[in-house]
């Protein structure tokens, strides 16, 4: 089992973005800033291509951190553990990805207002930015915690 938590520990470090699944090249897991990804979607051209690129961008945050979550979840049931013990970390991480979802929610508005007196549209480029920029974070954070656990395993 020590062999199969090393090894999700390893699939951890090399998870794939969106970008690789779909064929592009692998990268290993980053968090970048709001303003990096409004900077680097603007230079797609376009207020309609950075649009598209953030929305992608969003995409790929998406599967990262859902794939992080569930290798958070494969390292648990590794986890040399109490049974009980083992259950309360995975409903205190449904927990916290509950709660993760509030607090993007509420920190995407509160970057979004930022933006003041600007077109809608462009308060909306601020938001998805935020959002996919806080997967990220979230991820790493995740990625952190399953390497921990993997540590640990039976």
């Amino acid at each position: 089992m020590a062999a199969a938590a090393t090894l999700t520990a390893a699939a951890l470090l090399a998870l794939p973005s969106a970008a690789s699944a779909a064929g592009g090249p692998a990268r290993a897991p980053h968090a970048p800033t709001e303003t990096a990804l409004r900077d680097e979607c603007s230079l797609e051209g376009s207020q309609a291509d950075m649009r598209a690129c953030l929305q992608r961008k969003n995409r790929e945050s998406e599967k990262d951190l859902k794939l992080a979550q569930a290798a958070v979840l494969r390292a648990v049931a590794g986890w040399d553990e109490d049974a009980r013990y083992t259950q309360l970390t995975k409903d205190r991480l449904a927990a916290a990805s509950r709660s993760f979802v509030h607090y993007r929610a509420a920190e995407c508005a509160f970057m979004k207002s930022i933006g003041g007196g600007a077109i809608g549209a462009a308060l909306d480029l601020r938001h998805l930015a935020c959002t996919a920029a806080l997967n990220w974070q979230r991820t790493r954070s995740l990625h952190s915690s399953a390497q921990d656990l993997a540590q640990r395993a039976r």
